[in-house]
């Protein structure tokens, strides 16, 4: 697992044509759901969303953290990136390049960020048709790249949340 700066994240987004503060530029809000609170559903969240991506490398970008500091474990955390060789804390290396080799580790980091009520993005880097944000409000979103009109992702998130 590679991970960036938020600088490098920047320029990560900017070289694929992903505008960080604004997906509807490109992209069109086809989903949004609120997140049960319960813990269990979270699991199963992280997990189906995981499964989802166990063929492809993704970026996954944590941009909120620190909202909630009452709700955050970040000694958890950091030893959790610790256990699988990330010796930097989120606020010097938020994004992750994971490999579809690496679905435990996308797993139990979307676990953690659902749990501790962080936000994050999701992007396929073979193909960015469609972006998964996660809000620090429980809120889970999918846009879609504009033109686009059926998404096997948008598909699977939709019967995941039903």
């Amino acid at each position: 697992m590679e991970t960036m700066t938020e600088n490098e994240t920047l320029i990560w987004l900017f070289k694929h044509n992903i505008d960080n503060e604004n997906f509807i530029n490109n992209y069109e809000l086809k989903l949004s759901k609120k997140i049960s609170v319960d813990s269990g559903f979270k699991n199963y969240l992280a997990k189906e969303i995981a499964s989802i991506y166990n063929e492809n490398n993704i970026l996954l970008y944590i941009n909120e953290f620190g909202i909630w500091p009452s709700c955050e474990n970040m000694y958890l955390f950091d030893g959790y990136r610790k256990s699988i060789g990330i010796n930097n804390n989120i606020s010097e290396k938020p994004s992750h390049i994971i490999s579809q080799n690496e679905n435990i580790e996308l797993y139990c980091i979307l676990g953690m960020i659902l749990y501790f009520f962080m936000g994050c993005i999701i992007i396929p880097i073979n193909n960015q048709n469609e972006i998964i944000n996660i809000s620090h409000d429980e809120y889970l979103e999918v846009y879609i790249k504009h033109g686009i009109e059926t998404n096997i992702i948008l598909n699977k998130i939709n019967q995941i949340t039903k």
